[in-house]
Parts: C-alpha cells; sequence; structure tokens
C-alpha cells in the first residue's frame, strides 16, 4: 500500500538481511533498482522510501528518525534525478 506524500512506506514482513538492518539510509539511483527493491519480500522489516532532495533540511531531518527506528529499512530517492521524472508525476509524488 502506498501513500502520496513526500514519504510513502510500504510494509511488508518477514526479511532479514543478514541479521543487520541498514543503519543508513540507501539511495535508489534508477527506477530499475526501485523495481527491484519493490519485489522483495522484506517480511517484518518496515520498508521506508523517502522522496526527497540533499538540500532540504526536512527531508534530512525525517530521514534520521527514519534511520534511527528499529526493524526498519530506509531507501531514498532524489526528486531532483530525471530518471524519476515520469515515474514520480505518475505516481503523483
Amino acid at each position: 500500500m502506498y501513500y502520496n506524500l513526500s514519504i510513502f512506506f510500504k510494509f511488508k514482513y518477514n526479511l532479514k538481511l543478514n541479521n543487520i538492518l541498514m543503519e543508513m539510509a540507501q539511495s535508489i539511483h534508477s527506477v530499475d533498482s526501485y523495481n527491484i527493491i519493490d519485489e522483495i519480500d522484506f517480511g517484518e522489516t518496515i520498508v521506508f522510501i523517502k522522496f526527497g532532495t540533499d538540500w532540504c533540511l526536512p527531508c534530512k531531518q525525517i530521514e534520521q528518525i527514519l534511520v534511527d527506528m528499529p526493524n526498519c529499512i530506509t531507501y531514498t530517492i532524489d526528486v531532483e534525478n530525471d530518471e524519476f521524472e515520469e515515474f514520480l508525476s505518475k505516481n503523483r509524488i
């Protein structure tokens, strides 16, 4: 389920990445990478996909909150990345 916000997240259940959750947000640089991540069954791990920019202070603050949450993985997508222009428009982000 997706939410039309600058941050949207998807809940999936029961994946462990070598029993270590990422402590930093991982950047998604292409739509193909996003589609691959979208197909992964993350199990009970909460997956946040944050849309923002490097210069946006509120985006950085939210990212730090998400990264510090237990049992979750945070991915970021730069809204100024031209490759995501059609994707962002199509999904009203």
